[in-house]
């Protein structure tokens, strides 16, 4: 029990002041809590290069190239011309100014987004900003004469949401035109008129949220070279830089034509996601040049394995290649034989494969082979 001294109204006073003193902290206490739970409920945003927890941010644009035929950057001719740059002050924009003189000119570049740190990021925001004459031009008020686009790598265009995952890299192409379908009174409002233009990416850190999910497919032929793990494409792991990609199956085989001097009826597909390759596929070309009558003519896919190298998960599936290969060469198929351990066609110039254990290989007559292993290597070699 407490108890006082009572001397005039002083024990009334200390009373109120206790009260007083304990409401104070009860309210303290409650904006405490209060600002710590918005604080954890607080999506982190990150510009520039910084470190958290031994966590790191750094993600930027590197290596601007200007694709061939641009319009040239003359600062003779126009002196506020200006090649396309990285702005030094911010690293996710590029500016330049360009002189767009007749239907048809055209100024593109390429530059690859790097993430360098080791938090995944996402675009959270896509900002192109065009000036005519030093005018800014958004939306319906850019003029109908000049064109625009900002494009992944394969043609497709930039997505808010989509994913840069950390220690991943990939490329955007960005291009500005004077079109040709225009008319006589666009092309007068068109003349001479500077084009200045900025090209900004904001990212933030993925928030674990709707992301978009950004994959495109690229073949390849690359040779297996013993011991030299470059030339090895890994389910799972960016594409080497040993390995050259070509975008369709068409482009592939005239690489494999013109650097052998024969046409190999197979190569290699991957679907690749941020740069890492999701799945590998043996795809094998059938015509009626090559193949006994009666052949199905075509392209065919075997798909290799998916996901992590030491799990049995997301192995090929034996029984969707059997399915390709009796579409091929026809069901009960003179051509193919059920060996128990794997499933074989032959045919003049080609012998495919498809093994229980989940390897899948492809062989042509002079001992050209492409193959997958279920652990998620995939590999041609001639």
């Amino acid at each position: 029990m407490i108890k006082y001294i009572i001397v005039g109204d002083e024990t009334i006073i200390k009373e109120k002041n206790r009260k007083l003193n304990i409401k104070l902290l009860l309210v303290a206490i409650l904006l405490f809590v209060t600002v710590g739970y918005a604080t954890l409920n607080t999506n982190l945003t990150i510009n520039g290069t910084s470190k958290i927890n031994n966590s790191t941010w750094d993600v930027h644009f590197d290596d601007v190239n200007i694709t061939p035929g641009s319009v040239l950057i003359d600062t003779d001719l126009y002196e506020a011309a200006q090649e396309a740059k990285i702005d030094p002050n911010d690293e996710t924009k590029v500016t330049y100014n360009v002189l767009l003189s007749k239907p048809g000119d055209f100024y593109e570049f390429t530059v690859k987004a790097v993430n360098n740190g080791s938090i995944d990021a996402m675009i959270s925001e896509i900002t192109p900003t065009i000036k005519v004459d030093g005018v800014v031009k958004t939306g319906n008020q850019i003029p109908a004469w000049l064109g625009y686009s900002a494009t992944y790598e394969e043609g497709n265009p930039l997505q808010v949401n989509h994913l840069l995952a950390h220690e991943t890299s990939e490329e955007y192409r960005v291009r500005v035109e004077f079109k040709k379908d225009i008319t006589n009174a666009q092309f007068a409002d068109a003349v001479n008129k500077l084009i200045t233009f900025e090209f900004k990416v904001t990212y933030v850190q993925n928030d674990n949220g709707q992301v978009v999910d950004h994959t495109y497919t690229r073949y390849t032929v690359n040779k297996v070279i013993e011991g030299n793990n470059n030339s090895i494409v890994m389910i799972n792991q960016a594409v080497p830089e040993a390995i050259t990609q070509y975008k369709t199956p068409e482009e592939a085989l005239a690489a494999i034509s013109a650097a052998s001097n024969k046409n190999l009826p197979f190569y290699l597909k991957h679907r690749i996601n941020n740069n890492s390759v999701k799945e590998s596929y043996v795809e094998f070309v059938i015509s009626n040049v090559n193949t006994p009558e009666g052949v199905t003519p075509g392209t065919y896919t075997l798909r290799g394995g998916a996901g992590d190298e030491s799990s049995s998960e997301n192995k090929p599936i034996y029984d969707s290649n059997i399915d390709v290969l009796e579409a091929a060469f026809g069901e009960d198929s003179e051509y193919c034989t059920d060996e128990t351990t794997k499933y074989t066609c032959q045919l003049t110039n080609l012998k495919v494969e498809v093994n229980t254990n989940g390897i899948i290989s492809v062989t042509d007559k002079d001992g050209a082979s492409c193959d997958i292993h279920d652990w998620g290597f995939s590999g041609c070699v001639w």
